[in-house]
């Protein structure tokens, strides 16, 4: 999906995005909203208002960092680091990012997903969770 607004932002339609004070799901940005954007001339935040969303084909060579936060900045657009819920991620990753701090774990993929987030994708399978995450 690319959402426009000053700037545009492509996305899959389960990326998360902060928009008024919550953070929400591509998929359910619409016209009207306002996007968290970070302003060029001074790098702060701003709101921007959405003036069109538009559904594009699904593209690779994503990445998905995981900020002790559990934000990001992205095309200028503030994000969250999870898909599906960023309330539910920051749950889920909070293990792993106490693990990381304590040096326990290493935060880093070697390639491909890390071990943690290929953990939980595999338990969202094997009990058929998917569903549950995207309604």
């Amino acid at each position: 999906m690319t959402v426009h607004a000053a700037v545009p932002y492509r996305a899959t339609s389960f990326h998360v995005v902060a928009v008024g004070d919550a953070f929400i799901q591509m998929k359910d940005v619409k016209v009207g909203d306002m996007i968290h954007l970070v302003d060029q001339r001074n790098q702060q935040m701003r709101d921007e208002k959405v003036v069109l969303v538009d559904e594009v084909a699904e593209a690779d060579g994503a990445y998905a960092p995981l900020t002790e936060q559990g934000t990001i900045v992205v095309d200028g657009v503030g994000a969250s680091c999870y898909a599906y819920s960023h309330r539910l991620g920051q749950i889920v990753y909070a293990p792993m990012k106490l693990m990381t701090k304590l040096g326990v774990v290493s935060g880093k993929a070697d390639r491909g997903l890390h071990w943690y987030s290929n953990m939980w994708v595999d338990m969202m399978h094997a009990f058929n969770m998917k569903p549950w995450l995207t309604s």
